[in-house]
């Protein structure tokens, strides 16, 4: 059967997407990953406190050991890159061959089959190894005597990935290096939330180079789509070891990556795709640390076959997420609002340690105040009603005898609704 196939097989980037890892249930924190050991110079400018975590659960997915053993012969082999390209006026540079014999995988396999194990072990590794962003969505398959071939390709030649490798580990140094020495898990991950969704650009043209899927485009060249987000945001949170995965599914109709993160033993959403598209800092966290119940308004990870156009696309993507069980995430404790914001109440008390809030604010010049609401549908009119009897006359207050000489106001439009999360965000400009 494969004695008469040679065939080439090239992956359409939209739809290798679905890169899509479980969660780690054995996260082992070890530095030997592709290009990085742990006497690599590059690490001793991350901090001593740092223990990055190294998630292999990509592997740990996988179901068939001829895909565990495609994964393991990337992981020793993708650095092995030929100087010449494939053929003349092709773009890929053919990475050494990994063989399959016919015994590992017991029978001659089914093409198909074949074709599934190789999709999901590519998918696994660069989900699960985002620093080998050279590493293309495309293969090539032959029989040999005893078994079968499959050569892989880099987008780059070896003395390319030589320096753009160098780029992109100065430039995570460069990142890592500017988190304050004192910051917990939680505020770790909201900076580099932060510094993604303002450093990095989505891409709307309709024209998608590789590095639009990758980190190095996501934190050298600062332009990329959801998958470039996704595995930038997976990589810097590993860096300092926070437990990060990537997730696939389908948002308004489009295949989508986001995250999941752990922190405190709990596990949470993250979207920093849709935390760079808003324009205004007060929504920018509504996709930060979310429970199942939130996200799922407006993404979905519960595929089925009709969701694309080859079930062969929805299929690896389903086996990851199940194995991924995103239903874990209930909690709302690291929750951006819950940390950060006031619960409403209409009582005598709330003005109060609003008033202490608003002092706060204006020592530290603070520029945004969230006030969380209950689920209720009168609760938001409730609130409006008393910052309209309340708010400016607070203001005025905290600006009379304000020692800080920081004085401050209500900046247009003064209120901001999120309906995702039942949150009103208030703007103050200083003068």
């Amino acid at each position: 059967m494969f004695n008469r196939i040679v065939r080439f097989l090239t992956l359409s980037l939209f739809v290798c997407f679905n890169l899509t890892l479980p969660f780690c249930s054995a996260v082992k924190k070890d530095f030997s990953r592709p290009g990085i050991s742990s006497s690599n110079s590059r690490l001793k400018s991350f901090k001593n406190e740092y223990r990055p975590v190294c998630s292999n659960t990509g592997l740990k997915a996988l179901k068939s050991g001829v895909a565990r053993k495609i994964y393991r012969g990337l992981l020793e082999k993708n650095l092995k890159i030929e100087a010449e390209k494939s053929k003349k006026g092709e773009t890929f540079y053919p990475i050494e061959p990994i063989p399959i014999p016919y015994c590992d995988s017991g029978n001659i396999p089914d093409y198909d089959e074949f074709l599934h194990e190789a999709r999901c072990a590519l998918n696994a590794f660069l989900n699960d190894y985002p620093e080998c962003f050279w590493v293309a969505k495309r293969y090539f398959i032959q029989s040999f005597e005893d078994g079968i071939l499959i050569t892989f390709y880099s987008d780059l030649s070896p003395v390319e990935v030589k320096k753009l490798r160098d780029d992109l580990e100065r430039k995570i140094s460069q990142i890592i290096t500017q988190i304050p020495a004192d910051f917990d898990p939680y505020k770790s991950e909201l900076w580099i939330y932060n510094y993604l969704a303002e450093n990095a650009e989505y891409n709307h043209s309709k024209k998608f180079p590789p590095t639009d899927f990758n980190v190095y485009g996501c934190l050298v060249l600062k332009t990329c789509v959801c998958e470039g987000f996704s595995k930038a945001f997976k990589l810097l949170c590993n860096r300092v070891g926070i437990e990060t995965e990537t997730i696939c599914g389908i948002s308004f109709g489009e295949l989508h990556m986001w995250n999941l993160v752990k922190i405190s033993e709990d596990w949470y959403h993250v979207d920093v795709t849709w935390a760079s598209g808003v324009k205004s800092y007060m929504r920018r966290h509504d996709w930060f640390n979310v429970t199942n119940s939130i996200i799922s308004k407006d993404h979905e990870w519960k595929l089925n076959k009709n969701s694309f156009r080859e079930y062969g696309d929805l299929r690896y993507i389903l086996e990851f997420n199940q194995v991924l069980q995103p239903e874990k995430c209930v909690e709302l404790k690291k929750n951006f609002y819950q940390v950060e914001g006031l619960k409403f109440s209409e009582s005598d008390k709330f003005c109060e340690v609003f008033h202490e809030k608003l002092i706060d604010a204006a020592k530290t010049k603070e520029k945004y105040l969230h006030i969380l609401l209950d689920s209720r549908r009168e609760s938001k009119s409730k609130f409006t009603k008393w910052a309209k009897a309340n708010v400016k006359k607070l203001l005025s207050s905290v600006n009379g005898y304000n020692k800080s000489k920081n004085k401050f106001k209500l900046k247009e439009p003064q209120f901001s609704y999120s309906s995702n999360q039942d949150v009103i965000s208030l703007e103050f400009e200083y003068f």
